[in-house]
C-alpha cells in the first residue's frame, strides 16, 4: 500500500497528504468492492464521509448487501446503514413490520384484552435488546405485562404460579414492593 500511495503521490503533486489520503482511501473501497468484499468496502466509503460520492457510494454497497442478505434481521440492518439511498429506509421499514409488526400488535391486543400471561408469551420470542427504534415500546409492554400478569394471578390466589412473572421484572420497585407485601 506505501508504495501505491508514493507512485499516486508522485502522479499528483498538487494534493495535499489529507486529499491524497482519502484519494487512496477511496480507490482501496472501489477494488474492495470489486474483489467482493463490500462490506469492508461500504464501511470505508463511510470512513470517508463527504469525501467526492463516498457516501453515496457507501449507501449503494449497503444497500446491495441487504438484497444478499438470508437473515431479515441482517438486512433490515443493512438497508438501515444504507440510509437515504434509494428507497433504503421504506426497505428497512417492511422488513422490521414482517418481523415485529404481527406479533407487537396480537401483544398489544392481548395485553388490552387483559389477557397478560398471552401478551407475555407472544413478546418471549422478541429479542428485546436488539428492536429497531419503532419497536423499541414492546420493551415496556413486556414489563407491564409480566406486573400485570403476576397481580392476577396474586390476586386470584395463585402466588406461585404469579413468581415467574414478577421474576422477569424484579428489578421494577412496584415489584419488590409487592413481593415484600407478600412475605
Amino acid at each position: 500500500d506505501w508504495e501505491a500511495a508514493q507512485a499516486l503521490s508522485a502522479l499528483l503533486p498538487e494534493k495535499q497528504p489529507a486529499e491524497l489520503k482519502d484519494e487512496i482511501e477511496y480507490l482501496r473501497a472501489g477494488s474492495l468492492a470489486e474483489s467482493g468484499q463490500e462490506a469492508e468496502a461500504a464501511a470505508l466509503y463511510r470512513s470517508l464521509g463527504d469525501y467526492a460520492d463516498a457516501e453515496e457510494q457507501a449507501g449503494r454497497l449497503y444497500y446491495t448487501l441487504a438484497g444478499k442478505a438470508e437473515d431479515p434481521l441482517t438486512a433490515a440492518r443493512w438497508y438501515e446503514e444504507a440510509g437515504d439511498y434509494a428507497d433504503a429506509a421504506a426497505q428497512a421499514e417492511a422488513v422490521y413490520d414482517s418481523l415485529y409488526g404481527e406479533t407487537a400488535a396480537q401483544a398489544q391486543a392481548a395485553f388490552e384484552a387483559g389477557e397478560y400471561e398471552t401478551a407475555v408469551q407472544l413478546l418471549r420470542e422478541v429479542n428485546l435488546e436488539t428492536l429497531p427504534e419503532k419497536y423499541q415500546s414492546l420493551g415496556d409492554l413486556w414489563t407491564e405485562a409480566n406486573v400485570a400478569a403476576g397481580k392476577q394471578l396474586l390476586e386470584g390466589g395463585e402466588p406461585y404460579a404469579a413468581l415467574p412473572y414478577f421474576r422477569e421484572v424484579s428489578d421494577k420497585r412496584e415489584v419488590r414492593k409487592l413481593l415484600q407485601s407478600r412475605v
